[in-house]
């Protein structure tokens, strides 16, 4: 039986968590104020999706008909004879309770409770349970049993509080680094070490994903979704400017020469530039301008380099296009979406924007984030999931748990739920795969997204994240606001930064 008594973490352990992660700290995740999200929920969408009544729609209008027995034909050449989203249930759980026993199927098979975090009418939702489905069925040594609860990290805490937490659960990407500081969670390079397919699977994950799963050099919890924002823009706006869409590779510079020659200010703005503060801040500030070169913390982690000459270079950027070029409204409360009314020319957006565009028969167009300068590595900013394994007392548990989450950034899931959901795949395999690459070429805005997965990246997770990038943010509205020059505003907010990183790290 998975009884409470064989999951058991020490109190030792859930006292450094609970220390760790306060009511007001990093793990009550930022609230990107998703529509209908409770304010427990924490949610790791991108920051474009802040006022976004569909947040979790991120497909194009083709998303919805992937389910087709077309795909089922493509996945049924993705996986092994023997895979079936219909042949065993995923099984259902009561959160901090042992999976029911009619989800334990004949054979001694291993049952994980597994939490969810997403609501079960998500789009991504429904591609992740039967993504589950298929794991259950293709092999007879691990079964899932799901149940909610990963949204509502109070109640996450509760069982980890009281010893009872899940085997494994979906989580924000940033809350990895707050669960492996407590030592909630295990290391899954370790747990993988003799794997021999894990080293080549690791390496097939982009890069800039992987590296924000990692605390302290290990991996808190396994990346299997992405997300990103790129520059949207209005056909209409330009058109009538005598503007041609920007292409892939434009700069800083030929981005303010099409907006200014687009904007006509009040009525028509270059720019659409939020103000939302927190880590919405950040992601839009690191989107049209982290392909400097910018890095957030230094290759070892543990030095701030907020006030380094790009990271100065790239608020500057910002202010110019506020107060030199009047390109966005000098407004710090300015926080609308301006692109479907036709009263921005450029807006950064991510992908669940399009339905709504096509809703109201928009004409807009989609393109890669410009660059400082010719020959500059394109940079695109975003957010995502991870799943996360629970430390426990027993072995066998956990070794399942592991099992799963490595099945779940594999290149044959990573495709199925790109197929049949909203979600972009972390695996360069999945993204190459053939039959993903025809489904991008119906829906060419959408692609552009999916080819600037390579380049995407998102904000470092450590334990603190909230009170970091609300830190952040903070000297970065000042600077826009014009109450600290580009330069004061990074200076004042380095030490401040620091210490929240220097505590995060004396905490392990």
């Amino acid at each position: 039986m998975h009884m409470a008594s064989n999951r058991r973490l020490s109190r030792r352990t859930m006292v450094r968590y609970l220390v760790a992660a306060p009511a007001g700290g990093a793990m009550l995740a930022l609230l990107a104020a998703c529509g209908g999200a409770a304010a427990t929920t924490t949610t790791a969408t991108t920051a474009a999706e802040a006022p976004a009544a569909t947040a979790t729609t991120t497909s194009a209008a083709a998303a919805t008909a992937t389910t087709t027995s077309a795909a089922a034909a493509t996945m049924a050449t993705t996986t092994s004879a023997s895979t079936s989203t219909s042949a065993a249930p995923t099984g259902s759980a009561t959160p901090g309770a042992a999976p029911a026993a009619s989800a334990r199927p004949a054979g001694g098979a291993v049952v994980i409770e597994h939490w969810t975090n997403l609501s079960p009418t998500s789009p991504e939702q429904q591609a992740r349970e039967a993504t589950i489905g298929t794991f259950n069925g293709s092999q007879q040594a691990v079964r899932v049993a799901l149940a909610p609860g990963a949204a509502d990290l109070t109640k996450l805490k509760t069982a980890l509080a009281g010893g009872t937490p899940p085997d494994s659960a979906f989580i924000a990407y940033f809350d990895a680094a707050a669960l492996a500081s407590a030592g909630a969670v295990v290391d899954l390079d370790q747990q993988l070490r003799t794997d021999k397919d894990w080293g080549t699977q690791r390496q097939n994950i982009f890069p800039l994903a992987l590296e924000t799963s990692v605390w302290r050099g290990k991996l808190a919890a396994m990346p299997f979704s992405i997300n990103n924002n790129l520059i949207m823009y209005n056909g209409d706006v330009l058109t009538r400017a005598g503007v041609q869409p920007p292409q892939p590779g434009w700069t800083w510079d030929d981005f303010v020469a099409a907006a200014s020659k687009a904007a006509k200010p009040p009525d028509i703005w270059g720019l659409d530039l939020g103000r939302y503060g927190g880590w919405s801040q950040y992601t839009f500030w690191a989107n049209l301008g982290a392909s400097n070169g910018f890095k957030l913390l230094s290759d070892d982690g543990t030095k701030v380099q907020f006030n380094s000459p790009q990271a100065i270079a790239i608020t500057q950027f910002h202010v110019d296009l506020i107060s030199k070029y009047t390109l966005a409204p000098n407004d710090p409360k300015f926080a609308s979406e301006l692109l479907a009314t036709g009263k921005t020319a450029f807006e950064q957006q991510g992908s669940f924007r399009m339905p709504l565009l096509r809703q109201k028969n928009v004409n807009f167009g989609v393109v890669a984030n410009p660059v400082a300068a010719k020959g500059d590595k394109r940079y695109a900013d975003g957010g995502g999931h991870s799943l996360a394994v629970f430390r426990t007392d027993h072995a066998d548990q956990t070794a399942a748990a592991v099992t799963f989450a490595k099945y779940f950034s594999s290149a044959p899931a990573q495709l199925q739920m790109a197929l049949t959901g909203t979600m972009f795949p972390i695996n360069g395999t999945a993204l190459l795969d053939k039959s993903y690459q025809d489904y991008l070429a119906k829906d060419p805005q959408y692609k552009v997204f999916a080819d600037e997965l390579p380049n995407t990246g998102r904000a470092p997770t450590l334990p603190s994240f909230q009170k970091f990038t609300d830190t952040l943010g903070a000297a970065l509205l000042d600077a826009y606001a014009g109450k600290k020059t580009p330069g004061d505003a990074h200076a004042a907010a380095q030490p401040l930064l620091q210490g929240v990183l220097d505590q995060d790290l004396k905490q392990g």
